[in-house]
């Protein structure tokens, strides 16, 4: 069920983009990460592209590819936005259709999400809730962001990101906590670096698996368009659930 709505949406999306007058922006990033514990290495790929479509209301596409050392195969997401801005000003809302996959595992994620920005700074939540592999488990997300700017092209980034549910027969719980800085190398392109601890637990009657670990990551931003970027970030659940691959 959430494959076909997904997958409409996106057709919907495309068709609507393609005749779409009014772009509203589009980003591009690489993320390159570490964990400590493990010395796993991690590379994000990600962009996105968002249009007006009537008035206040937009959609968003975005796309997301992670590769990991420790596995050959990349994990892949494709998210949906439905995004309406006619609210108080700096505020933004919408829902978003998200399916991610990695080896045989698959994860479809339907969800709501907002945003505040008041000036110097932005923040933005988001709560979801998926579907694993066709119905062997329900899954719930939830995350909060935010990013403030102090001053001659730097900023402080953080975020924070809670996954709890079922997988097949297993309980998952995972938790993952960052904090960093961002500097604006040139108009619309930002570097930034960031620290954090990702806990997460996969477990049931015949035991479990957990990892505790520090991480740190590296990585740039291109912003292209009016708003310089996406309403939303792109969303990646798999980067929060280390132990499904």
């Amino acid at each position: 069920m959430m494959k076909t709505l997904l997958l409409s949406a996106a057709l919907v999306a495309a068709g609507t983009i393609g005749s779409a007058q009014a772009f509203n922006g589009a980003e591009l990033g690489l993320e390159l990460g570490l964990l400590n514990d493990t010395e796993e290495s991690v590379t994000n790929y990600y962009g996105g592209v968002e249009f007006s479509v009537y008035r206040e209301f937009g959609v968003a596409l975005d796309a997301r590819s992670a590769s990991t050392s420790a596995f050959s195969e990349n994990s892949n997401s494709i998210t949906f936005h439905g995004i309406y801005t006619g609210g108080p000003a700096g505020t933004r809302v919408g829902l978003y259709f998200s399916g991610d996959s990695f080896d045989d595992v698959e994860v479809d994620v339907f969800g709501a999400e907002a945003g505040y920005n008041f000036g110097q700074g932005d923040v933005e939540a988001y709560i979801g809730s998926g579907d694993y592999n066709d119905d062997e488990g329900d899954l719930t997300f939830f995350g909060v962001e935010g990013s403030y700017a102090i001053g001659s092209g730097f900023g402080v980034i953080g975020g924070f990101d809670y996954i709890s549910g079922e997988v097949g027969v297993l309980d998952l719980t995972s938790t993952k906590v960052e904090i960093g800085g961002t500097y604006e190398v040139a108009n619309q392109v930002e570097v930034f670096g960031k620290v954090g601890r990702l806990e997460s637990e996969l477990g049931g009657n015949a035991g479990s698996s957990t990892v505790d670990d520090i991480f740190v990551s590296f990585g740039a931003e291109i912003g292209f368009g009016p708003n310089a970027g996406l309403s939303f970030s792109p969303r990646n659940d798999f980067s929060n659930m280390p132990l499904l691959f």
